[in-house]
This record gives structure tokens, C-alpha cells and sequence, in this order.
């Protein structure tokens, strides 16, 4: 959390005049980006990059005005549960990043509505491959261990839990979701699986993604997370 308070989280357009300018987690927190974009009722702020904390350069970008998802709206910080989020429409909002094998997915989210089908929390490009909804009244296959069920899925051949449990959710709400695929599979975006008509709707808080099967971890790490969001 250090490195976060001092470092760039994300860049951020102003809806005012398309300036863009950097933050740090303190900056998002203490109300210096907030006075940058604006509190009026047409001051908006979008995210154009999310930047990759890991050292890796991974960051997620979005040039293209229309898709760039929001971290103020008619002048107020977008939040869940107190905290900082960046929020999708759900219509057109999405980011990419360069190509990742994941083995490990793990989101904070909520997913507003399950009223459309197949919304993709992270996807791939130009397919339906992703961690997403799966229908109109689950929110992602929990788990997912059967090797009959379609391998669009991220975690088709491994697990996911949401909020510490293997039960599959069937109401939106703030979860911590961890999904594992043995295999891999590319994933490209946050959002729509690339430019596609499946966008999530809702706040995003974390987006952490491993190239490695990371369920002798999952406990510890699900800890960590519930003990600065209280989900669960």
C-alpha cells in the first residue's frame, strides 16, 4: 500500500477541456484528483490508463473517449463500499492490456445487474473466452470443475470461489472473485472480450492476474483483500 500511495494508479480525462493528468492512491483518497476533474453536475473524470503494479508494464489503456470507464461522475468520486472504484457502463466502457496467459483471475467487483447474459469481468479478443456471467441468474460458473462444461470460460478445467465460497452467486453485490484455469487461457481486456457486445456494469476495485495457478495461495490472499474491503 505504500508503493500505491506514491506511485501513478491511474491517468485520468477530464470531461472540461480532454486534459489528462496522473494519481496516486493518496491523490484519489484526499480529494487532489477530485479538484482536478471537477465537482459540478458535467464534471466527469475517465480513466485512459490503469497502471500495471507489478512491475511488469502491463498496464490497461483506452484511447477512444466512448469506452473509457469513469472514476468521477457529475462531480463525485466513484465508490463501493468506501472505496475509490472505477466504474463500468456496462454498454460501451472497456480497457486493454497486452496479452496475459492467466492461470489466476482475481477481481473486487460488483456486478450491478445479472439481467444480461455472458458479461465479461476480463476477456479475450475477438472470441467469448473470459471470466464472466454466465446467464441471467448466475454471476460466474462457481465453481466450474466439470470438464463437459464449455471451455470458453476462464475457469473451465480449474476452480472459483467468490467471497471465500464455491457457491454460485445469484444476486449482484460486492464480491472478491478468484478463478483458476490449469490450463491458461489469453486474456486481453477488463470488460468486454475486446470491442464486443458483452461489457460489465459496475464498480471495479482490483483486477490482479497470474500467469500461475495460485490456489495454495487462494486463502491468504482472499484474507489480505477482505481485510482492507470487508466483503465477506
Amino acid at each position: 500500500d505504500a508503493d500505491f500511495e506514491t506511485s501513478d494508479l491511474i491517468t485520468v480525462r477530464r470531461s472540461s477541456d480532454d486534459a489528462t493528468a496522473s494519481y496516486t492512491e493518496a491523490e484519489i483518497n484526499d480529494g487532489t484528483l477530485l479538484t482536478w476533474v471537477g465537482t459540478g453536475g458535467t464534471d466527469y473524470g475517465y480513466v485512459t490508463t490503469w497502471y500495471d503494479q507489478s512491475g511488469n508494464a502491463s498496464n490497461c489503456t483506452m484511447t477512444t473517449a466512448a469506452n473509457q470507464p469513469a472514476i468521477v461522475s457529475a462531480g463525485v468520486l466513484e465508490v463501493e463500499g468506501g472505496e475509490p472504484a472505477v466504474y463500468f457502463d456496462g454498454t460501451s466502457d472497456y480497457l486493454d492490456f497486452s496479452t496475459v496467459t492467466a492461470k489466476t483471475v482475481i477481481g473486487v467487483t460488483n456486478m450491478e445487474t445479472t439481467s444480461t447474459a455472458l458479461n465479461h469481468f476480463v476477456g479475450n479478443s475477438g472470441d467469448d473466452r473470459g471470466l464472466r456471467a454466465t446467464d441471467s441468474t448466475t454471476l460466474y460458473k462457481c465453481p466450474e470443475n466439470s470438464t463437459s462444461e464449455s471451455t470458453w470460460d476462464l475457469p473451465h478445467d480449474g476452480a472459483c470461489f467468490v467471497n471465500g465460497s464455491g457457491t454460485t452467486p445469484t444476486a449482484a453485490g460486492h464480491h472478491v472473485v478468484f478463478a483458476t484455469s490449469v490450463a491458461g487461457m489469453a486474456v486481453r481486456s477488463i470488460s468486454s472480450y475486446h470491442a464486443s457486445n458483452r461489457y460489465w456494469k459496475g464498480p471495479v476495485q482490483e483486477v490482479i492476474i497470474y500467469d500461475t495457478d495460485e490456489t495454495s495461495n487462494r486463502s491468504g490472499i482472499e484474507s489480505n483483500i477482505n481485510a482492507h474491503y470487508t466483503l465477506f
